[in-house]
């Protein structure tokens, strides 16, 4: 069966190269953070693009790596193209946005200790970008 890279696939790994300790991706988390976990692995190694391509699939099961196995032969020039792709069709597994308004409906349960709802807020606003410190406090 063709490959969907059109990269050469003798590309070899670099000689140093260390087996990937990050889960491999299923489909149902944050792609974007898969990416970036990846690219920042691989980064360590080389800049080669062809690598790039040649290594991603193996981070890839299940629904995933169905997902790269079906995609037409020859469609990937580049990992730009490659990473867009998989970023675009796993879009839906991405965490929900949250933002400083949205802080704003945490509440203290009646029974709930000061600790846990402090903690509860604190790893909200930790996923909370462009945060603005001044609501928050």
């Amino acid at each position: 069966m063709p490959s969907p890279i059109h990269l050469t696939c003798s590309t070899p790994l670099p000689a140093q190269w260390e087996p990937f300790t990050l889960d491999r991706y299923t489909g149902d988390t944050d792609p974007d953070e898969h990416l970036k976990v990846y690219i920042t692995h691989v980064a360590l190694y080389t800049s080669q693009d062809a690598v790039f391509c040649k290594a991603f699939p193996t981070t890839l099961k299940g629904p995933a790596l169905e997902w790269f196995t079906t995609l037409p032969p020859y469609s990937i020039d580049n990992f730009d193209v490659l990473s867009h792709m998989f970023s675009t069709h796993f879009a839906g597994s991405r965490p929900h946005q949250t933002t400083t308004i949205s802080l704003l409906g945490i509440r203290q349960e009646p029974n709930e200790p000061l600790r846990a709802f402090i903690d509860c807020f604190s790893k909200a606003a930790l996923r909370t970008p462009h945060l603005n410190h001044e609501m928050i406090l």
